[in-house]
């Protein structure tokens, strides 16, 4: 049986009176044919789309039921920060964590130990659909009182914590150690203004949103002529939104208060902003007001907000744990100035060097990488690999230029340098390039970073006409008029592309709308020859689905004598051709890992990138079985193994190179007691 709230009937109404085109569009899906001059209504019309719409949408939602949990999975810690020298008492949320017995963190930096463990007795949550659903047995969920300890000498930043339970290791929780004071959210009521909670700053403020609609309320005091910035570090479970108020009373009305910043996401093409800043006019008392910005709350929402007066704000380190042994090439925040070039060729596949032909041999083209003998000669200038010149760095910091003639001159490989200061700035540099020649562009954003600035590079040719840009646009093959749609989706870190042509052409550098500006946006280009090497590789799980979907493999959980089985998506970047091999290392004895092959019919997508070849690598997929043998040993704690890959082009090998470590417990796989720990070697 299909149940249908009116909010969701007026909001199904709504999309489709908001296609491109208008409610005319629906007319071709009469069975006449004649575009709503038949009989029919076209309200008769929009209303047998609209319940066809309807039963698909139930019909998939009923497919694509998430798939049952079978390892321990956190859901939320709070508070989930704390100041270095202290000890935190936690409460950790989740399913199968019942049993849990020890805390443990990647790094072994932090120490923690697991107070009680008990389920909690929470009402079931309304789901996106509106369906009140009664959670099942294996979603539990559980509470966990834990005790961290943070040395005096812990890092700054982000620290991944798990629980251990009988069976097996969770996935990770982040918890921050901060330098800053640290203002936890107070027990008594503070969602109003006259109730707010009094704070001073700089400071971070660590609270929840316990309840849905629920809005926190905190008050300081500022000088004139200070800046403020406010930054939402993290948040759980709820989708921050923020605005500042100052204080101030008047004649009217004694509790006035004048709003002064507001913040709140509503884009999901565009990632969250988690700054804002305001320069103080007038000393007195500010209010901020922090909520959920759909509403969202419960025990497990909670928040964390730096309000700081001091410039620039501190910068924290890098989240903990996560990049170990992770190559990360498609970021905005790489660096391009440093050996950007050397780190890559390390992850090529180095070139024979060429031993002296007999003299009735056919002639080789010159730079034509290993493994490529079986396809088209390398295009000129492109290496194999390795010996491309370090780039010379060219400054932008003047006023950006128009394009044409005072366009600067760039020879590649070139690093160039500049800022969009203002809106409508525009960068503009020549460069000439040779016919079959291939190059990449690699762009960092050195202060703001998107969404705030959105670095947009186009090549443009002697006509005027762009070849390509680094913006990723997207196909939809269905829509309500039942035509193809093209819409903006990203922009990207990277572009490659091959000139057909040989001659000059500009590079354009601009911000994405041309209505933003500001000195903070600086970038980095880097303009070189394309080097054929391994990108990125993922290791996700094994199960069929859709693989979009997948989440990467951040534990290892194996049941003694039942495989499991991990897919492993690599990068080909920039030309690169050959083949991969992966290993563990760091097994436990009894572990084996093997090579498999799992068939999975791919589905058609429903939408498609227009320009892949220029903005996303090629990828291949591989998979991986993971097996504890019946005799392996049971262990206590988690164990770190890591994960390689070498490549291979035409017999000739790679170098070795890290993909991820990843923590691995053996357990017994049939329940026990709550409490019970697992014997090693039992």
């Amino acid at each position: 049986m299909l149940r249908l709230k009116v909010p969701q009937l007026a909001s199904r109404f709504q999309s489709i009176e908001s296609t491109k085109h208008g409610l005319s569009d629906l007319r071709p899906s009469c069975q006449c044919g004649k575009r709503g001059q038949c009989g029919l209504s076209l309200w008769v019309c929009t209303l047998f789309v609209l319940s066809f719409s309807l039963v698909a949408t139930s019909e998939s939602s009923a497919q694509q039921k998430p798939p049952a949990i079978t390892e321990p999975k956190l859901l939320s810690v709070f508070p989930s920060a704390g100041r270095q020298g202290t000890t935190v008492q936690a409460e950790i949320r989740g399913n199968l964590i019942q049993g849990s017995y020890a805390v443990w963190f990647d790094g072994a930096t932090l120490a923690g130990r697991v107070l009680k463990v008990e389920e909690a007795s929470e009402q079931p949550a309304e789901s996106a659909n509106g369906h009140e659903e009664k959670p099942a047995k294996s979603s539990s969920i559980y509470r966990a009182l834990t005790e961290v300890t943070i040395p005096p000498t812990a890092r700054l930043g982000v620290h991944l914590l798990r629980l251990i339970c009988p069976n097996g290791v969770s996935d990770p929780m982040r918890f921050r150690v901060v330098g800053d004071p640290l203002v936890m959210e107070i027990k008594q009521a503070h969602q109003s203004v006259k109730q707010a909670q009094r704070v001073d700053s700089p400071a971070i403020i660590n609270g929840q949103l316990k309840e849905p609609g629920e809005t926190d309320y905190y008050s300081f005091q500022t000088k004139a002529g200070e800046e403020l910035s406010f930054d939402v570090l993290q948040n759980q479970n709820c989708d921050v939104r923020f605005a500042l108020y100052r204080g101030g009373a008047s004649w009217l009305d004694p509790d006035r208060f004048t709003h002064v910043l507001f913040h709140e996401d509503q884009s999901n093409l565009i990632r969250p902003q988690a700054r804002r800043t305001y320069r103080v006019v007038q000393a007195g008392q500010y209010f901020l007001e922090v909520s959920s910005l759909f509403g969202r709350g419960g025990p497990g929402s909670s928040y964390q907000i730096r309000i700081d007066s001091r410039v620039p704000a501190p910068q924290y380190q890098a989240e903990s744990g996560q990049a170990q042994h992770r190559w990360i090439e498609r970021n905005f925040s790489r660096e391009l100035a440093g050996n950007w070039i050397n780190a890559l060729q390390l992850r090529a596949v180095k070139k024979e060097p060429e031993s002296a032909a007999p003299k009735n041999a056919a002639p080789s083209e010159k730079g034509t990488p290993a493994g490529a003998a079986t396809k088209p000669p390398m295009k000129k200038d492109q290496p194999s690999g390795h010996g491309v010149a370090a780039p010379a760095s060219v400054n932008t910091d003047r006023e950006p230029s128009d394009r044409g003639a005072q366009a600067q001159n760039i020879s590649i490989p070139a690093l160039i340098e500049g800022s969009i200061e203002k809106p409508g700035d525009l960068d503009s540099f020549k460069f000439k390039v040779d016919s079959g020649q291939g190059l990449a562009f690699d762009i960092q954003t050195l202060d703001a970073k998107p969404p705030y600035f959105n670095p947009r590079l186009g090549i443009v040719d002697s006509q005027n006409h762009e070849l390509f840009s680094n913006v990723e646009r997207t196909q939809s093959r269905f829509n309500a008029n039942g035509d193809p749609e093209v819409y903006l989706k990203d922009i990207e870190p990277k572009a490659v592309y091959t000139f057909e042509r040989g001659g000059e052409y500009t590079l354009d550098v601009r911000d994405i709308t041309s209505r933003y500006g500001n000195p903070a946006f600086r970038y980095r280009i880097l303009v070189r020859p394309e080097i054929p090497h391994v990108g990125e590789i993922s290791v996700v799980a094994g199960r069929a689905g859709d693989l979009k979907k997948r989440e990467r493999i951040n534990r290892i959980n194996l049941v003694r004598g039942k495989p499991k089985k991990l897919m492993v998506i690599a990068s080909y970047e920039e030309g690169f051709s050959g083949d991969l091999s992966f290993a563990f290392t760091g097994l436990p004895d009894g572990v084996q890992a093997f090579p498999a092959i799992q068939y999975e019919e791919e589905e058609k997508p429903l939408e498609t990138t227009e320009n892949p070849e220029i903005i996303a690598p090629k990828q291949e997929k591989a998979t991986i079985v993971v097996l504890a043998s019946p005799e392996a040993r049971l262990t206590s704690e988690p164990v770190m193994v890591q994960l390689y890959c070498r490549p291979m082009v035409n017999g000739t090998l790679g170098p070795n190179l890290p993909v991820q470590e990843v923590p691995l417990m053996v357990v017994e796989g049939s329940p026990q007691k709550e409490g019970e720990k697992p014997q090693a070697g039992r």
